[in-house]
């Protein structure tokens, strides 16, 4: 559905690890996995990953700068700041942060140029621009290569949101977001608003004139009244459901109460590793040894899973860090709704959709088509290159088992 697109059709994994020239060449699996595509043409085999954020910046640019006059939408997807963490070579060691900071100084470079050329096409006023992220950090890689979830106030460090990604606690769940339109919203306003990147696809919708069928199946909801009243409007969800995998764990209910029906377990399998992290499950996944070391995220099966009967409840408002859970007898006598109501509420919300969802996923549906993992096998070569009966690599066709590689893309735009 895109007129033009260059990017990485699976994604920044272990796999991709650079080399000591800034090419995914690391573990063998590299260049099966990691590459770069213009839409449907392979252009980069191995993805040269230390240049791999100017190069989607200089195509953002490039489409922003051309100057057609229809309205346009683009989706611009970093690999920052995902592990492996890389960076061009001018860009390492400039941040305080170690090579975690590096990535984000550069990709805030990247998000200033793409503005800049917004700026210089005359469509500031215009423009809706969202800036977000898809989850919290990935605690088992390491503390060295994961984000933060501190929490500030006043400049004082209280506490770190619980979990990380893969969980549906806060630290997993609630991430930044900045949405910038001079002309309807106003700078520097802070909105404590519960919205969801569900919410994005809606109000895109309504900004751009087009009507969403009654039919058609979505989470989300327009968060133009957000948008116009960021410190006044109320939260767009009144009951927002959280899934570990296709089960519905968790629900914030009304922006202030989260409702668990269960919680997910910490563990460690790998006691090599054993420290690597907290609030966590640290374990090397057995099968990724073969392509480049993986770590395990918490899982979502029943085994991984302490039910909570009746449910627990938390306040986010006064408890952001889940740290006290509240049940019918400890239920807070100011809180202004009770206990019953909030569950019952979580609970209709989460029979409604289970009555309109199918129980069992469709097994070629989004996530579940490669088992997680991409196939070699369907992998695509670059021009001139070709998979045999028996190969799971790409060679040369004219030259019986060489080895196929292509870099067409034009020098890099530094950011």
């Amino acid at each position: 559905g895109y007129d033009d697109y260059l990017g990485t059709p699976w994604t920044n994994a272990p796999m991709c690890e650079p080399d000591a020239t800034g090419v995914s060449r690391k573990f063998p699996s590299g260049p099966t996995f990691c590459f770069l595509f213009a839409n449907d043409t392979v252009v980069q085999q191995p993805l040269h990953i230390e240049n791999v954020t100017a190069a989607l910046t200089s195509h953002a640019v490039g489409f922003v700068s051309s100057g057609d006059a229809r309205p346009w939408y683009y989706l611009l997807s970093f690999l920052h700041v995902h592990t492996p963490l890389f960076t061009m070579r001018q860009n390492r060691g400039r941040s305080a942060g170690g090579a975690f900071g590096d990535n984000v100084e550069e990709m805030d470079d990247a998000v200033g140029a793409v503005m800049a050329a917004v700026e210089r096409r005359g469509a500031r006023n215009s423009t809706l621009v969202f800036l977000t992220s898809d989850n919290g950090p990935y605690q088992e890689e390491g503390w060295a290569h994961a984000g933060r979830t501190n929490v500030y106030r006043n400049g004082t460090l209280v506490g770190r949101l619980r979990g990380g990604k893969g969980q549906v606690f806060e630290g997993g769940i609630r991430v930044p977001g900045i949405a910038s339109w001079p002309t309807v919203i106003r700078g520097g306003a802070v909105s404590a608003a519960l919205v969801s990147t569900f919410d994005i696809f809606p109000t895109v919708l309504r900004v751009a004139g087009v009507a969403m069928p009654p039919s058609y199946a979505i989470d989300g909801v327009d968060m133009s009244a957000v948008l116009a009243d960021p410190e006044g409007a109320p939260s767009q969800h009144n009951v927002l459901l959280h899934y570990c995998g296709f089960t519905p764990l968790a629900a914030t209910v009304r922006g202030r109460w989260k409702v668990f029906w269960g919680e997910q377990q910490w563990y460690t399998d790998d006691p090599a590793n054993y420290t690597i992290c907290t609030q966590c499950c640290n374990g090397i996944v057995p099968a990724s040894r073969l392509f480049a070391p993986a770590t395990d995220l918490c899982g979502c099966e029943e085994k991984d899973i302490v039910a909570r009967t009746p449910p627990v409840v938390y306040d986010l408002r006064e408890d952001v860090f889940e740290a006290n859970a509240l049940t019918e007898g400890t239920w807070p006598a100011a809180a202004g709704v009770g206990y019953v109501d909030v569950v019952g509420a979580a609970n209709a919300t989460r029979a409604a959709m289970e009555a309109a969802v199918h129980p069992t996923p469709d097994p070629q549906g989004a996530g579940t088509c490669t088992a997680g993992f991409p196939a070699a096998a369907r992998q695509p070569c670059c021009p001139g290159c070709e998979k045999t009966a028996l190969s799971k690599t790409c060679v040369a066709s004219e030259v019986e088992g060489a080895a196929c590689e292509c870099d067409a893309l034009p020098a890099a735009v530094v950011v």
